[in-house]
């Protein structure tokens, strides 16, 4: 009986234990501003998961004083941005064709993020 009161309180507990898990925001949807922002702070992507249309321009907001790239594997885009500078960047439209990109910083490979192209 002691087993099956463990048992119970284990499974109470695994929702909570996956919504913790789950990363921090879902993915957002920018596809409906004109331009898409997406800012550098503090060694992350904010946000870290959207979705923008390939005709759609795209603002970078480096916020850290460090260098930073916008780089979708897999693709042409690679933007460098230097610390504490803004970039406007065009549409992703040639470089990056309808699907879902790694979004990474090469001088940072811990600062990940993942973008959709529609």
């Amino acid at each position: 009986m002691r087993r099956l009161g463990f048992l119970l309180a284990a499974l109470a507990l695994i929702p909570l234990a996956c919504e913790r898990a789950a990363p921090a925001g879902d993915c957002v949807d920018l596809a409906g501003t004109a331009p898409a922002r997406v800012e550098m702070s503090d060694m992350a992507f904010a946000p870290a998961c959207f979705s923008v249309r390939g005709s759609q321009a795209i603002t970078l907001v480096n916020a850290d004083a460090a260098d930073h790239t916008f780089t979708l594997r897999g693709t042409s885009v690679d933007l460098d941005v230097e610390g504490d500078r803004t970039v406007e960047a065009g549409p992703l439209t040639e470089e990056a064709p309808p699907g879902t990109y790694e979004l990474i910083c090469r001088y940072h490979p811990d600062m990940t993020g993942s973008v959709t192209v529609v």
